[in-house]
């Protein structure tokens, strides 16, 4: 009756132990062949990360994304459709700024030491400004002020400061590329600031401030001696800096002059920057 048995459940006389039993892995000859990488994609690309390994057996192979398990053997545990796996590799397909970080891929030869393999996927994108509190600013002459250029992207971004007025004097220049510092501010400073972040990715990010300089008005006398004769017209020129607009008024000793048939007088409004 017992040969029937065997019979019926297809099991031949001559079957061995071994041939019934699962096999045992290799453990000791079990090793991960790929190397790690970091890899580099811009948003939308596709990445492929490799996990080879021999002798794998009945070994599981885990793929995770930092501490959070994507699949385990054949099974993918995430629902995140865009994780497939080619074997014993994982691919991801259309990458986000978010899917970068690090991917570990485990196999359980051992309680405590599993086999590890850790991949780095950086994602490339263009340079973005972090959009400032503040992009008008009026200061007093001998002020200082800090204007911030924050930047986002990968690579870092470089970043590139220009300025109206053209280049920026050293001596009042505090520098470190995010934030650019000008000291004991004269009217020379007023203008346009520009902030350029560029990192070979995409399109560079442009920022402007508008600095005003307020200062006391300074008077520069172009031609202060004028020469002409009894009843010949003479023009006396004087220019006045300052921010706000200064009121001017003409003295002949101490006596105010104002408009008649004898003096006319005329204002010109100009913009330095």
């Amino acid at each position: 009756m017992l040969n029937s048995r065997c019979s019926q459940f297809g099991y031949g006389d001559n079957i061995s132990e071994k041939q019934i039993v699962n096999p045992i892995p290799d453990i000791e000859n079990s090793f991960i062949v790929s190397k790690p990488h970091t890899f580099q994609s811009q948003v939308g690309g596709n990445i492929l990360f490799h996990c080879k390994v021999t002798n794998l057996g009945a070994m599981v192979v885990v793929w995770k994304y930092g501490s959070r398990v994507l699949t385990a053997g054949n099974l993918r545990i995430i629902k995140d459709s865009r994780f497939k796996l080619v074997y014993t590799d994982l691919m991801l397909s259309n990458v986000t700024k978010s899917d970068a970080g690090e991917y570990t891929c485990e196999v359980e030869v051992d309680e405590e030491i599993p086999l590890k393999l850790v991949h780095k996927l950086n994602i490339l994108y263009a340079p973005s400004m972090v959009l400032p509190d503040e992009r008008d600013y009026v200061i007093i002459q001998g002020s200082t002020i800090t204007l911030a250029c924050k930047t986002k992207g990968f690579p870092k971004p470089k970043v590139t400061w220009k300025h109206s007025g053209g280049s920026i004097p050293l001596e009042i220049l505090s520098y470190d590329k995010t934030f650019l510092t000008l000291n004991n501010v004269t009217r020379h400073e007023s203008g346009i600031y520009t902030c350029t972040a560029s990192n070979g990715v995409g399109e560079p990010a442009v920022q402007s401030f508008n600095v005003s300089v307020q200062y006391k008005p300074d008077i520069l006398c172009g031609e202060c001696r004028e020469h002409t004769g009894v009843g010949l017209l003479a023009k006396l020129t004087c220019q006045v800096f300052a921010r706000p607009l200064a009121s001017v008024s003409w003295y002949r000793g101490n006596t105010l002059l104002g408009h008649s048939n004898q003096y006319t007088f005329t204002n010109k409004e100009f913009s330095l920057y």
